[in-house]
């Protein structure tokens, strides 16, 4: 029995418009005012890592936003939410107050979670899969594989004629709540630290600084959970799938980057299949190569049972 693991790379194989640049250009369409406040939001942290590297001109920050989009919503711009002291007038305490914040700062204007999840939920939904053509001969109806995707479209459903049973959609699909975020738990707990440094018992003019630096901090801290992807729970929540893993003798991974926020997914198959499993792990690019059989023998898989195969050796329809 085989596990396919099916990344976004998969579907765009399939002329399906699934990239992060294409819900960027979707969102740009349906919701250009949602967009201005994502590129706000984020925008700051590119300009902190990046500027000793380029000019302010060179840098294009919303390229590198949207080049992965989902481990870059692990990096809220809230160093910059925190420095406004000078708009408020907080380093005159006894001329600020607490009040001021509601007059000159809109902070429910960075929670942008809701109305993210919804225009996702919205691209999803319009992403044809109806005119598709099977891309490959590996899978078929035929034998009696599962399948653990991490992209939304029922292009395994519609094309392939796959059982939903035989599937797990581990981030969501069209019929259920998409899941997308980042895995960074590093930030949240740094901040948690950083809004207590805060915490004041003195009741004077001063106190007021610290609950507006704290409020701010506690703005960032909430965006960053609700756009977190709570790898552990999804896991339990789909664990009879991986249950059935037990007898699987081969893994193939196709259109995946395994990339770092989903690498805890990985490593669950891995303690889940035969533990001399084949993993065929087919790739894009040729540089692409050693860095995935890399990724996968970091999370204990041993090099003598990975496989590393170009995308030609899969798409072969």
């Amino acid at each position: 029995m085989t596990l396919f693991i099916i990344g976004n790379g998969f579907d765009l194989s399939h002329n399906l418009k699934t990239s992060y640049l294409d819900f960027k250009n979707f969102i740009s369409k349906e919701e250009p005012e949602l967009l201005v406040k994502i590129f706000e939001c984020y925008k700051y942290s590119f300009k902190r890592t990046y500027k000793d590297h380029f000019s302010e001109e060179e840098l294009d920050v919303e390229s590198l936003l949207w080049a992965d989009f989902e481990k870059n919503m692990g990096t809220i711009n809230h160093e910059e939410i925190l420095e406004i002291d000078s708009d408020l007038g907080l380093e005159y305490p006894e001329a600020s107050g607490y009040d001021t914040l509601e007059s000159h700062l809109d902070l429910e204007s960075i929670d942008i979670s809701e109305d993210l999840f919804n225009i996702l939920h919205c691209w999803i939904k319009s992403i044809d899969v109806e005119n598709s053509s099977k891309k490959t001969s590996f899978i078929s109806t035929e034998d009696e594989n599962l399948f653990l995707t991490f992209n939304y479209t029922l292009l395994l459903e519609e094309c392939y004629r796959i059982e939903e049973e035989n599937i797990c959609y581990i981030h969501g699909s069209i019929h259920t709540s998409p899941i997308m975020g980042h895995n960074n738990l590093k930030e949240i707990e740094f901040l948690c630290v950083e809004a207590k440094s805060f915490d004041s018992d003195d009741d004077n003019d001063y106190d007021d600084y610290n609950k507006i630096k704290k409020l701010q901090i506690t703005k960032a801290i909430t965006l960053y959970e609700k756009t977190l992807k709570n790898i552990e729970e999804n896991i339990d929540m789909n664990i009879n799938f991986f249950e059935q893993l037990i007898e699987i003798k081969e893994i193939k991974i196709i259109g995946h980057s395994l990339g770092e926020v989903d690498l805890p997914y990985f490593e669950e198959v891995s303690k889940s299949v035969e533990e001399n499993a084949l993993w065929k792990v087919y790739y894009y690019k040729e540089e692409d190569k050693d860095i995935f059989k890399e990724k996968l023998m970091n999370i204990g898989i041993n090099e003598s049972n990975i496989l590393m195969c170009p995308n030609e050796h899969f798409f072969n329809i």
